[in-house]
């Protein structure tokens, strides 16, 4: 992260990088929540790696928001919805609500489609 010191809006000033998040697991292909307050990620905490989200700024909490392994993550644009790949192809759809610092899931995780989706090794969907 690069804080901004916009004291001069017509020229801010760049402060220190800082890690968005540093743990001893790999953590890789953060998105951010259409609403800018949310970052969905995948890490491998749990053993395989799993899809997470933490509020922005960075705070204490995070949720864990696949049921099994998950790949990438994908925020919808159409409401509270947040998908998710698998390592075998398929889409994942997670609904959501969220207040303040609270982020909780509504219901279970369930597949969006049956449908298998080419993965050439990187996010190629949006919503």
């Amino acid at each position: 992260m690069l804080p901004l010191d916009a004291a001069d809006p017509d020229r801010p000033k760049p402060g220190r990088p800082e890690p968005f998040l540093r743990t001893s697991d790999d953590e890789a292909t953060p998105v951010f929540s259409p609403d800018g307050r949310w970052v969905a990620y995948r890490s491998s905490e749990s053993g395989s790696y799993a899809i997470y989200v933490r509020p922005f700024p960075p705070a204490g909490s995070k949720w864990r928001v696949s049921s099994g392994a998950g790949t990438y993550a994908f925020w919808s644009k159409a409401g509270p919805e947040l998908f998710y790949t698998t390592p075998d192809g398929r889409i994942m759809v997670v609904e959501y609500t969220a207040s303040g610092d609270s982020f909780a899931i509504s219901k279970p995780p369930r597949l969006w489609t049956g449908r298998q989706f080419f993965d050439p090794g990187s996010l190629s969907l949006d919503s």
